[in-house]
């Protein structure tokens, strides 16, 4: 018996549902009636017959159900169940319109946009929304960038080298979604909105990038960083830790790509020994991402992507990871992070399990390999009846 809310079209209120899967055989059976009932007067739908499902409406929860019941597994239901609880959660997450700018307008700016600038529009559906989660890197000054634009070019420089890895038909369609332009920066209520919506906003995007300091702890450490969380002046952060975990751990849910990416200086061993530590740190490299080499005919690359959080093709976060172990500013803020993480964690732990056993099923393997895959107690009990 799932319990959850149905997200309706745009516009429309979401419904709160029930899935009832009767069987007489045992937990792995074929479900021989499934019913689906939401809040809203008549509204009933019922599969018989082996699970088969008429879908008379358009609301989301539609082909998730109807693909739910075709299937042989109850896990099956659970990981459409908790795709589509995610899905609700966000949509009820964002307080203010997700705003984009695209990616031409951002890369003839000649600087990081603000939102007094109007390159930014509504997202829409076809889209492929880049997220840029940052730390500001020039806090005192409440500036998203140094003086010199160092992030800006940074930025433009990945985005570019981004469209190598974007679908052929996506490419005239890369948005940019950054705090600084897409959050109303004048408008109080409207910034603080912003700010409520970011896991909304992160969890709707198609690709993440974290732009890397230039300092030489954070570009030593990037070399060899493995999550998001290991990264300098980053990592530590509660809030970047909950955009981050948010991204990934939905992107998991609805089998969206992990695409978590690192960007920055990364300079490999040859262009270390040919121009020397020092160098990689000059105002020409830091401001193009290469360096002449000693003759001036040849420039040696000097950054690239790094994917992070990325454990067996899965999101993986350790406890010690997560965001509610990250350092805040505003100490208040912690109640909201550790509702966001703990709505995520319960739909990200029933859907891993449900996959896991469900990949078990007419193998030879009897293993589940769920390391970092935040369970607890919890989820025990689901475990337990599934378990062949």
């Amino acid at each position: 018996n799932i319990r959850g809310v149905a997200a309706a079209e745009p516009g429309e209120p979401s419904l709160p549902f029930n899935i009832v899967a009767a069987s007489d055989e045992s937990p792995h059976a074929t479900p021989q009636s499934l019913s689906l009932t939401t809040g809203a007067t008549g509204s009933r739908h019922d599969a018989e017959n082996g699970g088969s499902m008429r879908v008379q409406d358009t609301i989301e929860w539609g082909y998730v159900v109807s693909e739910a019941a075709a299937g042989s597994h109850p896990e099956d239901i659970v990981i459409r169940s908790a795709t589509l609880r995610s899905r609700a959660m966000f949509q009820g997450r964002e307080r203010t319109p997700m705003k984009v700018v695209p990616l031409d307008a951002f890369l003839a700016h000649g600087k990081l946009p603000h939102s007094r600038d109007h390159l930014q529009r509504d997202v829409e559906q076809s889209d492929f929304v880049v997220f840029v989660s940052h730390r500001w890197w020039n806090a005192a000054s409440n500036e998203p960038d140094n003086v010199e634009g160092h992030k800006y070019g940074l930025l433009c420089r990945a985005l570019v080298a981004l469209k190598w890895r974007v679908p052929g038909q996506q490419l005239g369609s890369i948005v940019v979604w950054i705090d600084y332009a897409c959050i109303d920066q004048d408008d109080v209520v409207q910034r603080d909105l912003g700010i409520s919506s970011l896991v909304s906003y992160a969890a709707r995007s198609d690709f993440f990038v974290i732009p890397v300091g230039y300092s030489p702890e954070a570009v030593s450490v990037f070399k060899t960083a493995m999550h998001p969380i290991d990264l300098v002046d980053y990592g530590e952060r509660a809030w970047c830790r909950l955009e981050v975990y948010v991204f990934l751990c939905v992107a998991e849910i609805t089998q969206k790509p992990l695409d978590c990416y690192a960007y920055g200086l990364l300079p490999s061993s040859m262009s270390q020994s040919c121009i020397g530590m020092s160098n990689m740190f000059s105002a020409s490299a830091m401001a193009t991402g290469k360096h002449s080499m000693a003759c001036g005919l040849l420039k040696c690359r000097l950054e690239g992507f790094r994917r992070l959080g990325v454990k067996h093709n899965s999101a993986a976060f350790s406890f010690a990871h997560l965001p509610t172990n990250g350092l805040l500013t505003v100490e208040d803020d912690r109640e909201l992070i550790a509702s966001v993480q703990q709505d995520v964690r319960q739909d990200y732990g029933r859907a891993v399990l449900g996959r896991a056993l469900r990949r078990m099923h007419g193998s030879q393997h009897r293993s589940l390999i769920l390391d970092s895959k935040q369970l607890n107690c919890d989820d025990a009990e689901f475990l337990v009846q599934c378990l062949p």
